[in-house]
């Protein structure tokens, strides 16, 4: 978890232009470390994706199951927030 939260990081304040050899500079760990963990950076991209994905879902199923819509609406605007700032280089 601790390479995408990193990768994820890197992609936001330098883009996607952010190669495997840098996340595993910035976390101090070998390329074939990082390499073992995430085969390309494509398929590191697909994983953060569905993790956002995931997330998401989670989001809409908890205001599908909500009694108090307009609050949790409003509580869901805040949290989608949050959660595309932390995925915006997609």
């Amino acid at each position: 978890m601790l390479v995408k939260t990193t990768a994820a990081a890197l992609f936001n304040t330098r883009g996607l232009n952010v190669t495997l050899r840098d996340i595993a500079a910035d976390l101090h760990k070998s390329y074939g470390n990082i390499t073992y963990h995430c085969t390309s950076k494509e398929a590191l991209l697909i994983e953060l994706h569905t993790m956002l994905q995931a997330e998401l879902d989670i989001l809409s199923q908890q205001l599908r199951n909500s009694q108090n819509l307009l609050q949790s609406f409003t509580e869901a605007l805040r949290i989608t927030y949050a959660t595309s700032r932390r995925y915006r280089f997609v």
